[in-house]
């Protein structure tokens, strides 16, 4: 638990040109545990981040964008921190990785790699850092063998002369010459015994010293000296005194780190086990005798369980000390079961320690308990591939088991059918009972399916209140017709949802493999373009594929297309609606509006983008580019000195569902140098129906300073009784309310409603699609504080806006 705990600690910057790589290299690293502070495309972004986030380690390609590679970058980061880099490259040549050690890195990793690759790479790089900040052992132990000749010589001929320095043969054993310039350096608590040492010598023959004594010198700070000396009679019985000065300040930092090693030993979370050269065990710390239940005595002297043969299999136990003997040390996985039977899920390492005196050596096992994070990982497993609500195999699961059957079916020349299934006016029940009722009737939907259907069939919830059935082993598309008759039956006896009772219809979709299609892709969207046949003839009914319903599925294709190559071709745009006070007319906003230049059919609105881009991910890219775009025709506003004004951007339920939206729009705002106190998001009701992450994103938004509106308010159901726990600053009445507000009284009722709710809740009101005087009048006697509509201004494009924004400087009452 304290490694998992470390780990969060750890923050990471990932500096990769490919933002399609980044993302996943980010995603792994989360799944690890790992903080990622930041994605750097190249080396200015990267030293900006290093600057501001301070992670504790690097991720560097070495071919990034910009004027320097990452082995530049890596040199310049090295002289301005101490951060440890490890390359993550496909770069192998002899020359580059010549020039990559040249930036002393702490790993260099050939892409592709493994996360378990990675996750040992970067503790062991953060393990070396941590340990290059001391002495590392191999180091003390060389610098423990040179101090044996790191010595020097000093006497005194006479007894009244003074000390002599003598020759030093390791070199500067003192920056000082003479020893009365080196004993000022002594540290007071040391000088007594020192001078009555000397003393002693001066005035006696046949007198050893042997100590030792702490000095502070200017340049090299404290340093420890270990002082040898005799006295005896020399020719002519002339009284003589000969010595030795020993360095021993890496000796006595030596013995330090072995006194924290024995902590380390001792107070490791992790199991330590050090094994003798017949792999016996010689001692284990008391954290291993945590994980595997055993007492100490019970393990001293005998094979280590985990690392036996009968634990791991003759060929698996081989090619661990196989490993062992070539490279010195191995890392892997093993289990282990306590004295009570319970299984724990360990990593294991292993360290070689050799002996070459005696050509023997002994191991280091360090053992950590992974259990928590197995039992995680498969808790995640299970989120990734059955639907939370019902228990249902989602898309992913749906989409492995398509898989299988296809190959089966190919194997066997045998057939398989699809029947997409989709809810009839699934939305007028979350719209009138609610989304928890909306939710009951998916659970009941669900149920009722799974108990009808063959234990053949694979029944599947891909999202919404769609449902996919995999019908193995038919003959005919008879067969799938009758199952679909079946469907529809069991769907015709009402669900009790509450106090109200509800009559589910399903409208169904067929597809048969091989007669229709022998693509796995083709088989999902013809099955889907029969459901909506299905749905044309009435609902409540099938359709089987046929050729002439794919009209429409290429319509969407080709749409699709034509609006990957608009964001590729700069084809969007950006229009600006303004946004006026209520009551002294001033311009106080702009939404920001998409618009498509398109080559042929000229510029389309909304309408011909959004629906087609949120029917895939594409919508994200999309989203993506109107923040930025957005946030820079912002600050060029204000760069021109033109009064900033605030600008709402529309914001849909796939953005917010990204767990990083809050950092992507902040990092877009920190880019284009635009404060998020000038910026509302827009989002509508259903986007924050039971959608943690959405939430969650929009308050971190919110304490960054953003404001956040609900967009087309009131059209939704549940949000009411949320409002005074959401993270929003404003509503937008919805048009549909102020179209027909001055003749219909319940659409003038609704507003006035809304407008009062807002007032008492301290949220901002804005009027959109206000276009007659009536409508103006009306919603400003009611207290609503913004309008919005074509009465002040249809969407215009960024440079009339400029003009705008000029004439609103020099005009105060616009109404």
């Amino acid at each position: 638990m304290q490694e998992q705990q470390l780990q969060h600690t750890q923050k990471i910057l990932i500096v990769e040109d490919e933002s399609i790589v980044a993302l996943d290299l980010s995603r792994r690293l989360t799944n690890l545990g790992y903080t990622v502070t930041g994605m750097a495309p190249s080396g200015k972004r990267a030293l900006e981040l290093v600057k501001t986030t301070s992670p504790n380690i690097i991720l560097m390609d070495i071919h990034i964008k910009g004027n320097q590679d990452g082995i530049e970058v890596a040199n310049q980061i090295n002289q301005l921190y101490q951060i440890p880099i490890i390359f993550l490259t496909a770069y192998s040549e002899d020359t580059t990785l010549t020039r990559a050690s040249e930036t002393r890195p702490y790993g260099y990793i050939l892409k592709p790699f493994s996360e378990r690759e990675l996750h040992v790479a970067i503790q062991i790089a953060l393990e070396r850092h941590g340990a290059d900040l001391k002495l590392k052992k191999q180091e003390t132990h060389l610098k423990l063998a040179l101090d044996a000749a790191n010595l020097g010589t000093w006497e005194m001929e006479t007894a009244s002369a003074p000390i002599i320095m003598g020759y030093s043969p390791s070199g500067d054993l003192t920056p000082l010459t003479d020893w009365e310039g080196l004993f000022n350096y002594i540290c007071p608590q040391d000088k007594p015994k020192i001078q009555l040492a000397l003393d002693q010598l001066r005035t006696s023959n046949e007198v050893e010293q042997n100590l030792e004594f702490e000095v502070k010198l200017p340049d090299q700070g404290h340093r420890w000296y270990k002082l040898f000396g005799k006295s005896f009679n020399g020719p002519e019985a002339q009284h003589r005194v000969v010595g030795i000065l020993q360095d021993i300040t890496e000796h006595h930092r030596a013995e330090e780190q072995l006194k924290q090693a024995a902590t380390a030993f001792r107070c490791s979370s992790d199991g330590i086990v050090v094994l003798n050269k017949e792999r016996l065990v010689e001692s284990v710390n008391h954290s291993f005798c945590r994980i595997s239940g055993l007492e100490q005595d019970a393990c001293i002297g005998k094979e280590l369980d985990l690392l036996s043969t009968d634990a791991l299999g003759q060929n698996c136990a081989d090619d661990i000390w196989t490993s062992l003997d070539q490279t010195g040390s191995w890392q892997g996985e093993a289990s282990l079961h306590q004295p009570n039977s319970k299984l724990i899920h360990t990593l294991v390492n292993i360290g070689k320690v050799p002996d070459l005196i005696n050509n023997e050596a002994q191991y280091v096992v360090v053992i950590s308990d992974v259990t928590p994070m197995r039992n995680v990982q498969k808790k995640l497993s299970h989120i990734a591939y059955f639907d939370s609500l019902t228990g249902l195999p989602n898309r992913n699961m749906f989409r492995d088991r398509l898989e299988m059957c296809l190959a089966k079916a190919r194997r066997n020349h045998s057939q398989f059918g699809v029947l997409f299934l989709d809810l009839d006016h699934f939305k007028q029940v979350n719209d009138t009972l609610g989304h928890q009722m909306g939710d009951k009737l998916l659970i009941s939907v669900a149920l009722r399916l799974r108990a009808e259907l063959r234990t053949s069939d694979t029944l599947c919830r891909i999202g919404g209140d769609e449902f996919i059935v995999i019908s193995d082993a038919i003959d005919s598309v008879k067969d799938l017709e009758n199952l679909s008759e079946k469907i529809l039956q069991i769907f015709r006896k009402p669900i009790q949802l509450g106090n109200v009772e509800v009559i589910p219809g399903v409208s169904i979709g067929i597809c048969i493999y091989p007669d229709h299609t022998q693509d796995l892709d083709e088989m999902i969207k013809m099955a889907d373009t029969a459901m909506y046949a299905a749905k044309s003839q009435g609902r409540k009914s099938y359709a089987v594929y046929q050729p002439d319903m794919s009209e429409h599925v290429a319509q969407y294709f080709t749409r699709d297309q034509e609006l990957r190559q608009a964001l590729e071709h700069d084809q969007l745009r950006l229009h600006y609606q303004p946004q006026y006070d209520s009551r002294c007319g001033d311009l106080v906003g702009l939404e920001a509006l998409i618009r498509w230049q398109h080559p042929n059919e000229g510029l389309l609105g909304a309408a011909d983008i959004i629906p087609f881009a949120e029917s895939s991910a594409l919508i994200v890219d999309i989203g993506r580019w109107v923040l930025d775009e957005s946030f820079r025709q912002l600050r060029d506003w204000i760069k021109h000195g033109y009064k900033p004004v605030r600008l709402s951007i529309n914001i849909s339920a796939r953005q917010l569902e990204d767990r990083n939206f809050a950092h992507i729009v902040d990092s877009i705002a920190t880019h284009h140098e635009v404060p998020l106190s000038l910026i509302e998001l827009e989002v509508t009701e259903s986007c924050l129906q039971n959608s943690n992450v959405g939430v969650h994103n929009l308050r971190r938004l919110k304490q960054l300073g953003a404001n956040i509106s609900i967009d087309d308010f009131g059209t939704g159901y549940s949000c009411m009784s949320s409002l005074k726990t959401l993270p929003i600053t404003a509503l937008k009445i919805d048009r549909c309310f102020i179209q027909h507000i001055q003749d219909e009284a319940n659409d003038r009722a609704i507003a006035n409603a809304i407008i009062a709710l807002s007032k008492q809740l301290n949220l901002r009101t804005t009027a959109e699609g206000v276009e007659t005087q009536a409508q103006a009048d009306l919603l400003r006697q009611a207290g609503c504080d913004e309008f919005q509509g074509f009465l002040y201004s249809k969407p215009l494009a960024a440079e009339l806006i400029t003009q705008y924004l000029k004439l609103s400087a020099e005009s105060t009452d616009p109404l």
